[in-house]
């Protein structure tokens, strides 16, 4: 069993030292009258003062009183209410516990088919592997029809990758995002009637998921859109190779590379942006002015100190996804250049440029980091100044 105080009273002299009104009313927890009675009795001829505790095991629906120091042993009395509410309660918190154990198993379902169609990204790109080492040895018309189909699966798989995602978001956005209270609503809980233990699993089960559902994002935006749009793009470069004359080749293997420089420009503007770093900056100024809007509106309502500060760590969940997304296609986009015209000047100082992207990306997504850092403590200190 476990236990959780409810009320205590110590140094009583007398049964109606104990205010058994208040323990329904404050605490939300009803004695029985034959606990009650039962109580005053036993405590009847107590000559020292004595200290009584009311406790409750919602999980299994019971209660008790404790009276301690009172000779020659300590009172327990002990009660099952099972039509009670702290037992309504605890069957509802089963029900919760149900629920988002069903939660889970369905968020856990979209990460399994989101990874099934990674691994197809892998497989393919072995197989284009096998045609890049075959093309030389195999007729052009046989590499290209080959070549197709790869590209093909490739589109499909990122379709079909793009359909999981999309039906995952729209659930969890109507699910679990929503947080524990609609959960709580819909098996009649008030979250002040929680036990903090089953409050706190809440919140880990809720976290887990959330940490789930943004591997579903990460895997389809980093591991199946990306890595096949650089993939289709390996193939058509091999494609030029083996159709066109070594100068219409290199040139069109040219336009494609500074394409895709151009793509990873506008990812880590696009990421920069996400990290929201003028907006944070602003907000860390305007928390040392006690006239500034900012200082103001959070003053007003605390609560939405916690607000900003889970914005925060959204975006910094965010960048992990977002290196990858400029640094490892960077690097997908290198190896898709065949090893021959890698040595053009061109391509060489485009590669530059990819490098460049990336080390670019990295330190501005490393020092968002810690400006939201910096920003997390200062809301944490303007809480305490403000006695939130």
């Amino acid at each position: 069993m476990s236990w959780t105080q409810r009320y205590k009273k110590q140094g009583c002299a007398a049964a109606k030292d104990v205010n058994f009104s208040n323990i329904a009313t404050i605490a939300k927890l009803k004695v029985p009258m034959a606990a009650i009675s039962t109580f005053t009795r036993k405590v009847a001829s107590a000559k020292a003062p004595f200290d009584v505790f009311v406790e409750e095991d919602s999980s299994a629906g019971k209660g008790r009183i404790v009276v301690k120091k009172i000779p020659p042993a300590d009172i327990t009395i002990e009660w099952e209410d099972r039509s009670g509410g702290g037992a309504e309660t605890a069957k509802s918190v089963l029900k919760v516990k149900a629920e988002l154990s069903s939660l889970a198993i369905t968020n856990n379902t979209y990460l399994k088919q989101i990874l099934a169609e990674k691994e197809k990204v892998k497989n393919l790109k072995e197989t284009i592997k096998g045609i890049e080492g075959a093309v030389a040895n195999i007729p052009v018309e046989d590499a290209v029809q080959r070549i197709g189909e790869a590209r093909n699966a490739l589109q499909k798989v990122d379709a079909d990758g793009k359909e999981v995602q999309g039906k995952h978001d729209g659930w969890y956005l109507a699910g679990p995002r929503g947080g524990i209270n609609p959960i709580l609503k819909k098996f009649g809980i008030d979250p002040k009637d929680l036990e903090q233990n089953d409050a706190n699993a809440f919140a880990k089960a809720l976290h887990e998921m959330s940490a789930a559902a943004n591997e579903v994002r990460k895997v389809y935006d980093v591991d199946i859109h990306a890595a096949a749009a650089a993939l289709i793009t390996r193939l058509n470069n091999l494609e030029s190779t083996i159709t066109k004359s070594g100068r219409a080749a290199l040139a069109e293997i040219r336009k494609t590379v500074a394409d895709e420089v151009a793509k990873l420009r506008i990812q880590a503007e696009k990421n920069i942006v996400e990290m929201k770093v003028e907006k944070t900056r602003n907000l860390m100024d305007q928390l040392k002015d006690p006239n500034s809007q900012a200082y103001k509106r959070l003053k007003a309502n605390p609560s939405t100190i916690k607000v900003e500060m889970e914005s925060n760590k959204v975006r910094v969940n965010n960048i992990p996804k977002f290196l990858e997304l400029v640094n490892k296609q960077a690097s997908r986009v290198k190896k898709g250049v065949p090893p021959e015209f890698a040595r053009d000047f061109m391509i060489a100082k485009q590669f530059e440029d990819l490098d460049k992207l990336a080390e670019q990306n990295t330190k501005a997504l490393n020092d968002a980091r810690n400006l939201l850092a910096q920003c997390d403590q200062d809301l944490t200190e303007f809480a305490k100044t403000i006695g939130g």
